[in-house]
C-alpha cells in the first residue's frame, strides 16, 4: 500500500526500489512502502503528542507525533480499516 495514496495525498513515494513495513495481526496482513528504513526504535507513550482531530483521514490512522516530528502511525487501526481488506483468491485454482 502506498499510505499517502490510501490518505488521499499524491504518491510520496521517490524511490526506484522502496521497502516494505509489514503490518500483521491475528486476523490480517499487509505491507506499507516506503522510500527506506532507517532503523528500528521504541517510542514512548508518554512522549508522542496527540494530533488534533481533524477533517482529513491522517489523524484516523496516527497516533501522534514526538518532538522530533516523526509521524507514529496506529498500525492496529490500519488492520481495522475494511477499505483495505481484499477478499479475492490468486493462484492457481487448485
Amino acid at each position: 500500500i502506498d499510505l499517502c495514496v490510501f490518505l488521499g495525498m499524491s504518491s510520496c513515494l521517490t524511490s526506484d526500489h522502496p521497502g516494505l513495513v509489514l503490518l500483521a495481526d491475528g486476523n490480517s496482513e499487509f505491507c506499507i512502502a516506503v522510500d527506506e528504513i532507517l532503523g528500528v526504535s521504541q517510542i514512548p507513550d508518554h512522549s508522542i503528542k496527540a494530533l488534533p482531530k481533524g477533517e482529513n483521514r491522517i489523524s484516523e490512522y496516527c497516533l501522534g507525533i514526538t518532538v522530533d516530528l516523526k509521524t507514529v502511525l496506529d498500525g492496529p487501526a490500519l488492520l481495522r480499516d475494511e477499505s483495505l481488506v481484499v477478499n479475492e483468491y490468486v493462484g492457481t485454482g487448485r
